[in-house]
């Protein structure tokens, strides 16, 4: 694939994430991607175009205006990497934990391996550290 098409590739799959416009998940993910998600987060990976979306729709139940804006992106070859803050309003519960009120801004980065036109693979990184320490489940560190 292009470099173009590569960025709009992405540029779709964030755009499924802040819209919850699931009607482009066959077009943005292959029906064997995984999902490798920060180790410690609810779930280790999301398989296929199901485990995709179930993903999506529970962030998307606790943080209904769940909305990433991408700051970077390169692409290399069959790769291509975003960094992106997420933000929104924990409406709802998640995980075991109550819905708090509070608005969260996560730092993310992910990097996308595309095959064939879709994404097949994804590792995203995140800084939950300093969600947790917004939502209150976590003091914040004194500075040294």
């Amino acid at each position: 694939m292009s470099r173009e098409a590569n960025k709009k590739l992405i540029e779709n799959l964030h755009h499924i994430w802040n819209e919850a416009d699931y009607s482009m998940m066959e077009e943005v993910y292959s029906k064997d991607v995984v999902v490798h998600w920060p180790r410690g987060f609810l779930l280790s990976e999301s398989r296929g175009i199901d485990g995709v979306r179930s993903t999506i729709e529970g962030v998307r139940s606790a943080i209904p205006d769940w909305t990433e804006t991408v700051y970077d992106m390169i692409i290399e070859g069959d790769k291509v990497v975003t960094r992106y803050t997420s933000t929104g309003v924990n409406l709802g519960d998640y995980a075991g934990v109550k819905a708090t009120g509070k608005k969260i801004e996560l730092d993310e980065i992910s990097i996308y391996r595309i095959e064939e036109g879709k994404v097949i693979e994804q590792w995203c990184l995140s800084d939950d550290t300093s969600m947790l320490v917004t939502l209150g489940l976590l003091a914040e560190s004194p500075d040294l």
